[in-house]
């Protein structure tokens, strides 16, 4: 299971130890595009408590039932159409809410909202990595010693740690690796 740092730490350690590689000349921390720290900020300040949020959809005692309804949808839309795919998810979601005696039209706006969060939030993670693997391999073509190399591997094998420790589900949700498991 990959270690998660808490997010100040985690930017901590990306800055302060691609710092210790810097040299006069030489990339340092500094060099890592604006956009990529950016959304590594906004990754690291979202993803666990999104994640939280979808863990807590999934864990409705309803939820593979209402996942099957909106899975289904793009299937009835290709084979029936939209108005018939609108018209049976519609008849499919007011059934939920009468077996779970839940408002299936608020589950499913719920999993729309965390869907479309989760989308935006996966796009900072990859900006994110993106940004880090070029900024990484400047700084390893600038290295001078065995030494600044481990050193750069080992914040590689942080930062990475922490940026792959979250992917989408196969509902577009995003997750912790522990969840996916």
């Amino acid at each position: 299971m990959a270690r998660q740092y808490p997010p100040v730490l985690s930017l901590l350690l990306l800055v302060a130890l691609t710092a210790c590689a810097a040299t006069e000349g030489k990339p340092n921390s500094k060099d890592l595009p604006v956009s990529a720290l950016q959304s590594w900020e906004y990754f690291n300040q979202n993803a666990k408590a999104l994640a939280t949020e979808t863990t807590l959809l999934r864990n409705h005692p309803g939820w593979p039932e209402m996942a099957r309804i909106i899975a289904a949808r793009p299937s009835i839309t290709y084979l029936e159409g939209e108005s018939a795919a609108h018209r049976k998810t519609l008849l499919a979601i007011r059934e939920w809410s009468e077996k779970w005696g839940a408002s299936g039209e608020t589950v499913h706006m719920r999993y729309l909202e965390l869907a479309r969060r989760s989308a935006f939030v996966e796009e900072r993670r990859l900006e994110a990595h993106r940004g880090w693997i070029l900024h990484y391999l400047k700084l390893v073509r600038s290295a001078d010693s065995l030494t600044e190399l481990e050193n750069l591997n080992l914040v590689d094998a942080m930062v990475r740690a922490q940026l792959l420790s979250y992917s989408l589900d196969s509902m577009g949700l995003l997750q912790t690796l522990e969840n996916n498991q």
